[in-house]
């Protein structure tokens, strides 16, 4: 089977997808089962928030994903009103994520 050049971008986007939903699942499942301590050590200071002292539109999704992961979307939605469905979104996305590259595996041994 020949390739043309929309079958490229379209593989592109396909690993680019992979990539970025890889590292979101990797996201989502450390919530769940590292400590929350080691979590915000690990994430950095908003920049706007550090030299200006006014927050980003991303500040508090960190704590709001971690007060979600807990078990406590009330205190989630206060850190940053979209961390919730942000977090659906996310999670929504990995079960995308996994059904297809589950498929692409078991496709990829059945070929063999």
């Amino acid at each position: 089977m020949t390739c043309n050049s929309g079958c490229y971008i379209k593989d592109s986007f396909r690993t680019a997808w992979y990539a970025i939903s890889a590292c979101i699942l990797a996201g989502l499942i450390a919530g769940f089962v590292l400590p929350e301590e080691t979590l915000t050590g690990l994430t950095p200071e908003c920049e706007l928030k550090a030299k200006l002292g006014t927050e980003c539109s991303a500040c508090g999704l960190t704590r709001g994903f971690l007060s979600i992961s807990s078990g406590n979307p009330e205190s989630a939605a206060s850190y940053n009103s979209a961390s919730l469905p942000l977090f659906g979104l996310f999670s929504v996305n990995s079960i995308f994520f996994l059904y297809f590259a589950i498929m692409e595996l078991l496709r990829k041994r059945k070929l063999k």
